[in-house]
């Protein structure tokens, strides 16, 4: 019976050091699983901020477009009030508003 006893003893110490090593394993286990939850936490609240960086570049830079729209629109207009723009079909526009001092062509020395 003494032998019986001393078997069982060193069975249920050799399960008490192995639940001992699985609840080390287990630990373990958990604390790399919160570990990489952090790190995965960390990466979203970073693409997160990233995101929301982009977003107001985006808005910016569609207010600069409707700002570039409108300037183009005045210049357009004040340009057409000076008399540019399209020529008529056919025609080449004018290209100065003042006096033309010589024509088309070779340009002759003459001399005085």
């Amino acid at each position: 019976q003494k032998e019986e006893i001393l078997k069982i003893k060193e069975n249920i110490l050799d399960l008490s050091q192995k639940q001992n090593e699985q609840k080390a394993g287990i630990e373990r286990l958990i604390n790399s699983s919160n570990n990489e939850k952090k790190e995965l936490e960390d990466l979203y609240q970073e693409k997160k901020a990233v995101l929301e960086e982009t977003k107001k570049d985006k808005n910016a830079l569609m207010e600069m477009e409707r700002q570039l729209t409108a300037k183009e629109k005045e210049i357009k207009k004040k340009l057409e009030r000076y008399g540019y723009g399209n020529a008529p079909e056919g025609k080449f526009a004018w290209p100065t508003s003042g006096i033309l001092t010589s024509g088309f062509g070779y340009r002759q020395k003459t001399r005085f």
